[in-house]
């Protein structure tokens, strides 16, 4: 793990706002994407749809967020209900117990 500054946050919103800035590392790391941390549409934009994903990067992106968040994801999540980046955020944050 990088940083476990999401287990220190006191509250949801300074939770989510660590894992965006995990995720900023993560996707910087990877290459699949230029990082627009601070744009909106960088975090709503449907990843699928937008050919940032595809069938070999789900595969590689589940394994990474379990292994960066202890979180449990499907690569069907990916595809149906956590297609963007604030919805996989969000998720994540949902998921860790302090």
């Amino acid at each position: 793990m990088y940083s476990d500054s999401y287990f220190l946050a006191h509250n949801q919103d300074e939770k989510e706002k660590a894992i965006r800035k995990q995720l900023v590392t993560l996707i910087e790391e990877s290459g699949f994407l230029p990082v627009a941390e601070n744009d909106a549409q960088f975090w709503e934009k449907n990843l699928f749809e937008q050919g940032i994903l595809d069938s070999m990067a789900i595969v590689y992106w589940t394994e990474l967020l379990h292994k960066e968040f202890s979180v449990e994801l499907d690569m069907h999540m990916l595809v149906t209900e956590l297609n963007t980046l604030e919805a996989i955020a969000q998720y994540i944050a949902s998921q860790i117990k302090h």
